[in-house]
């Protein structure tokens, strides 16, 4: 072993004790290397699969190495190195340098022809989702996430009776999960589509992210928040290395924070560049952040969605049946079991999605023009009664009257502070807010009512 009194390490320099650490301590069962310094951390070989690790962390296990290694000085002795904190922070750094991974994003090392962000990772081997190709998975393969289980393993038979429970029976709900856990168990995300799992408490939709947390194989891979949380200054840090973002509960926002929200997402599902911000270090920019997203909600989440941004990339499971009082506690654990079986059920969603694009359920449209009124109720108001007239004009009270019927018929709760002005910004153009006449009315120019209301 190296750095011992009997095989010391040929100097005291950092690069020569981060060499050291490396060859000593993390080594794969190949002979590869077993720490790569990407995306801002480490990653280490344990065993059989590849951990993230922070900066501290590599610095609290050079402590421990470095106790007792010693090393040859320049005057013919072997000396203890003796760590001190400089010294330590010395190596690692170091460390980031000598392991610093030349590929710009993981997965990688698949075997070639392979891509790797269309593969899926078991604790044995690696399979090729398109082809159904599989091969045995060694440190080579360096992945942020693997099911932590083997393919295959504990069968399905406790989760196909659960999934026809909560589908009621309907086919293409019970497609369209397999298709979307199959989904986020890939690295791909060009489909750049999320989940809202809708209805009644209790009812499933917990279960099936937790779940889906372990097919993942926990933090980092599968990341927690809120939709307040994403808002905030440091919202995205952790989230750069996740496969899967569950939002729980999604609560109503204001209406700077909706809009921040609403960007934030957007700019996710796009693959956009951004920049992640922590807490007491510098923020890292161009970094994209690109979880399959997944909420649950027991009412209709208002987040804003001007020019349909966001509806037009949603997918919806709605969940009807509730078992509040009636709770399977500990079916979760029953699940977690058959965990190999029920990813390897996922594969075949994963290969629909890739070969003919998503199943659409009995209710994806009319839930999704539901999100669209609760998010941008405005827009969903123009779109069904106003259209653009430049010789008209329309009344403020009488555009009032109008949307306190469409906003009963439609179940919107929310009243605009000032409605004619956000119809005018919503339609933009030649559409003004004005005064006409004598009695100085308030009303609109360049639009009119539609004859025939589209709802």
């Amino acid at each position: 072993m190296i750095g011992t009194k009997s095989r010391p390490v040929e100097s005291s320099a950092p690069m020569k004790l981060a060499r050291a650490f490396m060859r000593s301590q993390h080594v794969t069962e190949d002979g590869a290397p077993g720490v790569w310094w990407w995306g801002g951390s480490f990653w280490v070989w344990y065993g059989d699969l590849w951990q993230h690790r922070t900066v501290r962390d590599m610095e609290d296990e050079v402590w421990r190495w470095g106790e007792d290694v010693w090393y040859a000085s320049g005057d013919g002795m072997v000396r203890r190195w003796n760590p001190t904190r400089t010294k330590v922070e010395d190596v690692v750094r170091a460390l980031a340098a000598v392991t610093r991974a030349p590929w710009k994003e993981m997965p990688t090392g698949a075997p070639e022809g392979w891509d790797p962000l269309r593969c899926v990772a078991f604790r044995d081997v690696v399979v090729n989702v398109e082809s159904g190709e599989e091969v045995e998975r060694t440190g080579r393969w360096v992945s942020s996430g693997v099911c932590p289980m083997r393919k295959g393993e504990g069968g399905t038979r406790e989760w196909e009776r659960t999934v026809r429970e909560w589908s009621q029976g309907e086919e293409a709900w019970e497609r369209l999960l397999q298709e979307w856990m199959g989904y986020c168990l890939m690295g791909y995300r060009r489909k750049a589509r999320w989940m809202l799992m809708y209805g009644k408490v209790r009812s499933g939709k917990g279960t099936i992210s937790k779940l889906m947390g372990h097919l993942c194989g926990g933090e980092p891979w599968y990341a927690t928040s809120s939709l307040t949380a994403l808002a905030g200054r440091f919202g995205l840090d952790g989230l750069q290395h996740a496969k899967v973002l569950a939002i729980d509960e999604a609560q109503e926002l204001d209406r700077e924070v909706g809009h921040q929200t609403g960007a934030i997402l957007k700019m996710m599902l796009g693959e956009d560049p951004m920049v992640v911000e922590a807490k007491w270090e510098k923020g890292v920019r161009n970094v994209v952040v690109n979880p399959a997203i997944m909420m649950s909600a027991n009412e209709m989440p208002n987040i804003p969605n001007r020019g349909k941004g966001i509806s037009s990339k949603m997918l919806v499971l709605e969940f009807r049946r509730s078992h509040l009082g009636k709770e399977d506690e500990g079916l979760l654990e029953r699940l977690k079991e058959e965990a190999g079986g029920i990813a390897e059920w996922a594969l075949e969603g994963a290969k629909r999605v890739l070969r003919e694009g998503w199943t659409k359920t009995q209710a994806q449209e009319e839930l999704e023009a539901e999100f669209r009124r609760s998010g941008d109720p405005v827009a969903c108001f123009v779109e069904d009664r106003l259209v653009e007239n430049e010789r008209s004009f329309l009344p403020s009270s009488v555009l009032e009257r109008s949307w306190e019927e469409w906003a009963r018929k439609n179940k919107v709760k929310v009243y605009p502070r000032s409605l004619s002005r956000e119809v005018a910004n919503s339609m933009g153009g030649g559409v003004r807010l004005v005064r006409r006449g004598k009695e100085r009315v308030r009303g609109l120019v360049g639009v009119g009512l539609r004859r025939n209301p589209l709802d």
